[in-house]
């Protein structure tokens, strides 16, 4: 029993480093691999074989990004519009984790901004430089702004 509880502990661990290199929510994952999104359903099968092979989790992401790369690639398993979503939502997250203004804020912070964010891109209205525009002005007007409020330096 405790070998399994260990087991089980160990890959869910692996899987959940690996939504998160993804710049997924855990929750957003899981609900879309239920709901059967091809997407999430190749990342997730991807995750457990190569845990099983035993590779150590750096060695998985790398090899989950070589594939992910091709999946971006293929109209056959996923469709324009949510390719495009995809693309723009790494090419924002990307961009954000490399601005320090992004960077100083809180976990807590990050994820409230990451709703907003989402929502934007998923109207599919906006290229990313906007999206990211968009984004470090929310973060001076609603996160610096309060910070500044109680006498904390982030400039």
């Amino acid at each position: 029993m405790v070998k399994y509880v260990k087991l089980d502990y160990k890959r869910n661990r692996f899987l959940s480093t690996i939504i998160s290199s993804i710049q997924m929510k855990k929750d957003d994952f899981l609900s879309n691999l239920l709901n059967g999104y091809k997407y999430e359903q190749k990342i997730y099968e991807w995750s457990l074989d190569l845990f099983e092979e035993g590779l150590n989790v750096e060695e998985a992401i790398e090899i989950i990004y070589g594939r992910r790369m091709l999946i971006l690639s293929n109209d056959s398993l996923i469709n324009q519009p949510n390719r495009t979503i995809i693309v723009n939502h790494q090419k924002v997250m990307f961009a954000l984790d490399n601005l320090p203004i992004y960077s100083n804020l809180t976990n807590s912070e990050k994820e409230k901004l990451q709703l907003s964010i989402d929502a934007v891109i998923s109207t599919n209205l906006y290229l990313y430089p906007e999206i990211i525009a968009m984004t470090v002005s929310i973060i001076k007007n609603k996160f610096l702004n309060n910070k500044s409020r109680l006498g904390k330096d982030y400039g």
